[in-house]
């Protein structure tokens, strides 16, 4: 499946799932197209903003299931094969701990919620995932074997090439068939090293098993180009709702997007209900 091939289901997903309230004739012809427009829009910029463009290295490919495309990606073989990771409903979330450089509770909680939603809505059922952390230099008891069960570990340190004007979304990412690891120099680095791992498993056929994803393992280091990488919801004449614009900010998550602009007026008029106005 390709970059488009993923387009195309994440927009039919969110025709399936939207709650536009429009008169009949507009709710027939016009929902489907609108929704294509806004989720166009926002996988085209998230593509042109976030590449780097000029770095030295290997390229990723358009085999690479990945939007926007990472600045460098390898294929890891074993064997003379593509080797594999295999996330299933025994895969651990592992947080390294080392004082003051580590993930909050918050952060560890919300990064399992959203990558938990985004697998349900995309792929159905319930994603069970633990969570848990250990000291960083700790052994995960896993290295190439796949025998037991899988991690993702995750780690907060210096990491190469940062930008340093918005290097918060800089991440790299190791994999072998029994250990994913994911370093930033930021919690954001992770999550949208997590997002990546996440799109790469999408496109990987279920085997039967709507709870297992077969990944193909990749080494990645990635970072965006640009600092904005922003999209805007104009609710000035017709307003969407609670529940859309919801959707909307996980969707930009899932691209690596960092700023909502929220247009809700051309005029001085205000048209949200606020009891204390």
């Amino acid at each position: 499946m390709m970059q488009s091939d993923l387009y195309k289901k994440h927009v039919q997903i969110e025709q399936e799932n939207s709650h536009f309230k429009l008169p009949s004739l507009a709710r027939k012809w016009g929902r489907g197209l609108m929704l294509f427009a806004i989720i166009t829009l926002l996988l085209v910029y998230a593509q042109n903003i976030f590449a780097q463009q000029g770095n030295t290295g290997t390229k990723a490919e358009n085999e690479l299931p990945v939007i926007p495309q990472p600045v460098q990606a390898t294929e890891v073989y074993n064997g003379g094969q593509v080797a594999h990771f295999l996330w299933d409903n025994k895969v651990e979330l592992v947080f390294e701990i080392e004082g003051n450089n580590a993930v909050t509770k918050e952060d560890q909680n919300a990064m399992r919620s959203f990558i938990q939603g985004r697998l349900s809505l995309l792929r159905g059922g319930q994603w069970p995932l633990k969570v848990t952390s250990r000291k960083n230099g700790a052994s995960t008891g896993n290295n190439q074997s796949p025998a037991k069960a899988a991690k993702i570990l995750l780690t907060l340190e210096e990491v190469d090439g940062e930008n340093k004007d918005h290097g918060k979304g800089t991440y790299h990412i190791e994999m072998n068939p029994g250990l994913v690891h994911i370093s930033a120099g930021h919690p954001q680095g992770l999550f949208y090293g997590l997002n990546t791992l996440m799109q790469i498993g999408l496109d990987q056929p279920s085997n039967g098993n709507g709870y297992a994803m077969n990944i193909p393992c990749w080494n990645i280091s990635d970072q965006p180009a640009l600092g904005w990488r922003g999209f805007m919801l104009d609710e000035s004449r017709h307003f969407f709702g609670n529940d859309k614009g919801k959707q909307l900010l996980d969707w930009m998550a899932f691209y690596k997007l960092n700023y909502f602009h929220w247009h809700l007026t051309d005029a001085p008029g205000w048209r949200l209900s606020i009891k204390e106005y």
